[in-house]
């Protein structure tokens, strides 16, 4: 089965519901298509589930409507303040030429607070943001380095919320130049 067949029977689906037996057979195939490793518990099974169905749901074409998507697992995905508000607005100021991270660009904690923030607006980080993400944590933070792609999400997501999440001087700063390129018509 590939990686367009597994979501295809994802989507509508809750993985919360899911059995064991359905979960342990979906973390088998999805080691299979990823060449990731599976982990032993099942919470750990369900954010791997999780973690595939948000990196790959744009290979079926975007996602059911009329079914429920899978339950958020990621603080990233609206990362919430002490408030209790996410500071992701629907209309973010994010960057339409955003394109892929570059981890050698980012080399402090503001500049990686700030790319976090924009990438955020647009919804769950894709796989290859996580990745990148992770490598400049571990050259900034001097941190030792994830392996799974579950792991940099969990790694990428604690870093992020540690820092102060949306309301860090990076994150406020980066939202802040954008929202003034877009206002001021790409310019900046």
């Amino acid at each position: 089965m590939g990686k367009l067949e597994l979501i295809q029977q994802l989507l509508g689906q809750s993985i919360a519901d899911m059995t064991g037996d359905v979960i342990s057979a979906f973390v088998e195939e999805i080691s299979k298509v990823t060449g990731q490793s599976k982990p032993a518990g099942m919470q750990k099974k369900r954010l791997m589930i999780q973690n595939f169905y948000e990196d790959f749901k744009g290979l079926a074409g975007g996602f059911d409507i009329d079914a429920p998507p899978p339950p958020k697992s990621s603080k990233l995905s609206a990362p919430v303040d002490d408030a209790g508000f996410t500071g992701v607005d629907l209309e973010a100021p994010v960057s339409p030429s955003a394109g892929s991270v570059d981890a050698s660009a980012l080399k402090s904690v503001d500049a990686i607070m700030g790319e976090i923030a924009l990438r955020v607006g647009r919804g769950p980080l894709p796989a290859n943001d996580v990745s990148a993400l992770s490598t400049a944590i571990t050259f900034v933070s001097g941190s030792r380095p994830p392996g799974s792609l579950a792991q940099k999400r969990v790694f990428v997501d604690d870093y992020f919320t540690s820092k102060g999440g949306m309301g860090s001087a990076g994150a406020k700063a980066a939202l802040a130049s954008a929202q003034a390129r877009r206002v001021g018509g790409g310019g900046g």
